[in-house]
C-alpha cells in the first residue's frame, strides 16, 4: 500500500492551492440586444417635424442636409450582477445601412458621435410615465426638456455594415451608479453626414450592446478540485 506522509500531503494541498490561485481567466461576452419594437427603446427626431418622432428605422444626418438623431437605451437589468469593475469593454455596436441615403451627399465617411442621454424619455406619447416625448423640440427647443452630454465616443462610418463605438467608460458609470443609464444620443456633426441606421424592425441587425467581462475558467477549477479529492481520497487510506 503506497503511504503518503504528512509533508508530502501537505506538499500537494499547496500545489493544489497554487494552481487554484493561479487560475486562467477568459472573457465572458454578454450581449443585450431587444429582439423586437415592443422590448427596445430606440428612435429618431427630426427638425423639420419638430414635434414628433419616427420609429421606423434610426439615422443621423448633419444639418446641413436634413438634421436628423437617433436615440437608443438598453435595459441592463441582463448584467445586474455585474460590477463596474467586473467590466472589461463595452462596445455599441450599429449596423449601418449606408451612406447617402438620401443622395445629397457625396461623403465616403461619416463620423458619428455617442453621447449620454441625461434625462428620462419616452419613445412614443402611449408610453407609461411623465417624462417627455423624445422629440427634435424638446432637445433643441425654446425650452428644452431633455439633454445630453459631452461626447463618448465617436466612430467613422464607411460603408454598409457592422461598425463599434468603444463606451467602456461610460457603461461603467451606469453600473457603479454615478451616471443613471436614459441611453445614447446619436448625431453626426458633419458636414454632409448622412447615415443610415438599422433599428429592432429587423432583430438580425438591431442595436446592441455588448459587454466583456473577465470570468474563471471552469476547466482549470474544476481540475484543482479533482485533484484535491482524490489526494485528499488516498490519505484517508493510507
Amino acid at each position: 500500500m503506497f503511504k503518503h506522509t504528512s509533508s508530502s500531503f501537505g506538499l500537494a494541498l499547496l500545489a493544489g492551492f497554487l494552481l487554484l490561485t493561479d487560475d486562467k481567466t477568459t472573457a465572458a461576452v454578454f450581449t443585450i440586444q431587444p429582439q423586437n419594437e415592443a422590448e427596445s427603446k430606440d428612435t429618431k427626431i427630426y427638425s423639420s417635424v419638430a414635434g414628433s418622432n419616427f420609429s421606423s428605422n434610426l439615422s443621423v444626418v448633419s444639418a446641413d442636409i436634413t438634421d436628423f438623431r437617433s436615440l437608443v437605451q438598453f435595459d441592463l437589468s441582463a448584467v445586474a450582477g455585474l460590477l463596474a469593475a467586473d467590466i472589461t469593454s463595452a462596445s455599441l455596436r450599429l449596423y449601418v445601412t449606408g451612406l447617402n441615403t438620401n443622395d445629397l451627399s457625396t461623403a465616403t465617411s461619416v463620423p458619428v458621435t455617442v453621447s449620454p442621454i441625461l434625462g428620462d424619455w419616452r419613445e412614443t406619447s402611449t408610453d407609461p410615465g411623465s417624462a417627455p416625448l423624445a422629440t427634435w423640440s424638446a432637445f433643441f427647443g425654446t425650452t428644452p426638456t431633455i439633454t445630453y452630454g459631452a461626447v463618448a465616443a465617436m466612430q467613422n462610418a464607411t460603408g454598409v455594415g457592422y461598425f463599434d463605438w468603444d463606451i467602456t467608460n461610460l457603461v461603467k458609470s451606469w453600473k457603479d451608479g454615478s451616471q443613471a443609464n436614459y441611453g445614447v444620443f446619436l448625431q453626426a456633426p458633419g458636414p454632409l453626414g448622412d447615415v443610415g441606421i438599422s433599428d429592432t424592425d429587423t432583430p438580425a441587425f438591431a442595436p446592441a450592446l455588448i459587454i466583456s467581462s473577465p470570468v474563471p475558467e471552469p476547466a482549470t477549477s474544476g481540475l484543482v478540485i479533482l485533484s484535491l479529492m482524490g489526494l485528499a481520497l488516498r490519505h484517508r487510506r493510507a
